[in-house]
């Protein structure tokens, strides 16, 4: 399995506005922003939109250390976002 984060027929980054966000810290905003324009995970800091069902990603994934679902960081603070890793 190639790593997660990466195109591998799973998932895919989309350059929509991603490249404008890239070094933003995240906050509630801007993973609004991400779950609007179709993102569903993020992935070693990088936020990911999914080419396959949700959980059949999840069933793939070996490390969960640092693999989030946007949807569940609309619940954590601005505060404890800023702990999550930015990939450049």
């Amino acid at each position: 399995m190639q790593p997660l984060g990466k195109t591998n027929g799973l998932a895919r980054r989309s350059p929509n506005k991603l490249e404008d966000m890239q070094g933003e810290t995240f906050t509630k905003k801007l993973i609004i922003e991400l779950i609007e324009q179709g993102y569903k995970v993020v992935v070693n800091g990088v936020p990911t939109k999914l080419d396959i069902d949700l959980w059949d990603y999840i069933d793939k994934i070996e490390d969960f250390s640092r693999f989030h679902l946007l949807e569940d960081l609309l619940q954590w603070s601005d505060r404890d976002l800023t702990l999550i890793d930015r990939a450049a």
